[in-house]
């Protein structure tokens, strides 16, 4: 079950530092060009909490048009980076198993934002599924038949 809407380019308000420990993963960097005319909108994304499972997405003002500029792939022992507030998405290939490790540093005080339909509410309820005891088993035994 994914989230909804799933809209995948979003920035943080973090460094994010990424190694990639099997598989491999694409990450996408976009400029979000402004223009009255663009069928996406930038939402700022608020939290419930710490343990919250809901989220909140908030339109922005901002119709943009996301453009990419760089697209690389990343396989396992490579590592990449992403300053805070660059929009980006990170893809897996669906028949591919990944796994990263991650570091954040240097948080700002922003709340970090997606690039969503624009035609879509000015406020949008997202709930967050938490991995079940099952599925986390199941992604532990696939990741360990890799090694």
């Amino acid at each position: 079950m994914l989230q909804e809407p799933l809209w995948l380019i979003h920035d943080h308000i973090f460094t994010l530092r990424s190694v990639i420990l099997v598989g491999a993963v694409r990450n996408t960097v976009y400029e979000a060009i402004e223009s009255e005319h663009a069928r996406y909108r930038i939402y700022e994304v608020s939290y419930g909490g710490p343990d919250s499972s809901r989220n909140k997405l908030t339109a922005t003002s901002a119709l943009v048009l996301p453009r990419s500029t760089l697209s690389e792939g990343h396989v396992a022992g490579a590592a990449y980076s992403i300053p805070p507030s660059v929009f980006h998405e990170s893809v897996v290939s669906e028949d591919v198993c990944a796994a990263t490790l991650v570091l954040t540093s240097d948080p700002l005080p922003l709340s970090p934002r997606v690039v969503g339909d624009a035609s879509a509410p000015s406020t949008i309820s997202v709930e967050r599924r938490r991995c079940s005891t099952d599925e986390l088993r199941r992604v532990l035994a696939e990741f360990r038949a890799l090694l």
